[in-house]
């Protein structure tokens, strides 16, 4: 046990001296090699710099794209209504939102004055309300017209203002 000591102090001792032979002790090449490594670094924080400018205007241009424009209604514009009551889970096939109402004021904190056809007016958050175009939808579907099959397997052409033929069926592939 007492000879292992003595062998390793000697063998410290020897690794010690070969680390102070090996270290480079002449100062101007030291300096140099520091002066390139703080120079190195600085180019690093420029870079670091210059992207975290490229990131921020791109996520500033990525906000301002989604940002939605601030709705303004005018007198007689026909409204829709969010129902608010089926915020979390809707019954299937059921709309979120009713109406169609008519604006009858706009105000400029972003409220709106509302009224239906056979009843009264009320005032809702233009948060709530989303305008309306059912009709110029219709106009433009009622010239167009699409093709059904029939159960003789013949083409007709059906414009979709009127109704479908008797002998039209659908089938779900589920039933």
């Amino acid at each position: 046990m007492h000879e292992n000591t003595c062998h390793f102090l000697f063998e410290i001792e020897h690794r010690a001296y070969w680390a102070l032979r090996s270290c480079n002790l002449d100062l101007k090449l030291v300096g140099e090699k520091r002066f390139l490594q703080l120079h190195e670094l600085d180019e690093l924080r420029l870079q670091a710099y210059e992207n975290s400018k490229l990131y921020k205007a791109r996520t500033k241009a990525y906000h301002d794209k989604n940002l939605r424009v601030r709705k303004e209604f005018k007198a007689g514009d026909k409204v829709l209504l969010y129902n608010s009551k089926y915020k979390f889970k809707a019954p299937k096939l059921r709309s979120k939102w009713y109406g169609p109402f008519i604006v009858k004021h706009g105000y400029p904190s972003e409220y709106v004055e509302i009224y239906e056809k056979h009843g009264g007016s009320f005032i809702v958050n233009g948060h709530h309300v989303k305008l309306y175009h059912y009709e110029e939808q219709l106009n433009e579907l009622t010239t167009k017209e699409i093709h059904l099959m029939c159960e003789e397997g013949s083409m007709k052409a059906i414009s979709f203002m009127e109704p479908f033929p008797a002998n039209y069926r659908v089938t779900m592939p589920w039933a």
